[in-house]
């Protein structure tokens, strides 16, 4: 037989007299808790979430009334299935097509060879100088010529040295001999080139500047009657401090053109040197025999 261990005897015999003493002064109790309900059963997650399920009801109305029907309810909840998010449909904006007023030269379609070269019942404007200065004489008279002959009112960006019609005819304005320029246009080569420099807030990809060079250099390969760029010319007058009327120099062809100078600049040449230089009127060859110094 094995020795009693001490330690629990001496434990049980300090249990006896703590009881004995208690029941002397009237404080025992029974144990509440019975020998099963002391032992405590561990209850996995996976039991606990199976375990039946009684629905409670505080109120006494809901109390009375009888219990929902658990029984097809079943033992495991399905998880959620998870929700795919669909992305932001991406929107894209569409430019529409810029509309001008009827009497906007932008709405307008410029013959350029009629307007250069006329046909059975008007001359064209090549090598003449116009009758009145400023860009609005002009203007009127090129619409009148080559669009239709009842126009007699045109609107435009009279500050800007480029004008565009609406079937990718420009009009290029060259001042000559300006006092206090920043820049300065020159012809070269006998009079055959001219340079020009695109306005100060021009750059590479300003959309002027991207027509100009795409149409430019078609300009060789084509002579369209339906786009082109047409030069007009006008002198400063020194001793009457002012702009002599523009004279048509007729269409120009790129040659070079220098992103990386400011203002833009380009180099062109004159496709109607020729026909220019023969040309009953002396306007456009004194033009430019006296810029050449010819």
């Amino acid at each position: 037989m094995e020795a009693e261990n001490p330690y629990l005897r001496l434990r049980r015999e300090k249990i006896a007299r703590n009881q004995a003493r208690l029941k002397e002064l009237g404080l025992d109790k029974p144990n509440r808790l019975s020998p099963q309900s002391a032992t405590v059963s561990k209850i996995t997650k996976k039991e606990s979430f199976n375990a039946e399920y009684v629905p409670l009801r505080r109120s006494s109305r809901k109390r009375s009334s009888p219990s929902a029907d658990l029984s097809n309810v079943p033992e495991t909840v399905p998880r959620r299935a998870k929700v795919k998010r669909s992305s932001p449909k991406t929107v894209v904006f569409t430019k529409e097509p810029q509309t001008f007023p009827a009497h906007s030269a932008r709405a307008m379609k410029l013959n350029i060879l009629k307007l250069i070269y006329g046909d059975s019942d008007s001359p064209g404007l090549l090598g003449k100088k116009m009758a009145h200065t400023g860009k609005a004489f002009v203007m009127e008279e090129s619409a009148r010529l080559a669009v239709a002959d009842d126009v007699h009112q045109v609107s435009f960006n009279k500050y800007s040295g480029v004008q565009e019609w609406g079937n990718n005819v420009l009009f290029l304005w060259v001042n000559l001999g300006a006092p206090n320029s920043d820049v300065v246009n020159d012809f070269f080569n006998d009079g055959r080139e001219v340079s020009w420099f695109g306005g100060s807030r021009m750059h590479e990809n300003t959309p002027v500047i991207q027509k100009l060079k795409t149409i430019g250099l078609k300009a060789d390969l084509e002579k369209s009657s339906s786009e082109g760029i047409v030069l007009w010319c006008r002198t400063f007058v020194s001793d009457q401090k002012t702009f002599s009327p523009y004279v048509c120099l007729g269409r120009l062809s790129l040659l070079t053109v220098d992103p990386s100078s400011q203002p833009v600049k380009f180099v062109w040449n004159l496709m109607d040197y020729e026909a220019l230089s023969s040309s009953s009127s002396k306007d456009g060859k004194h033009i430019i025999r006296d810029l050449c110094g010819l």
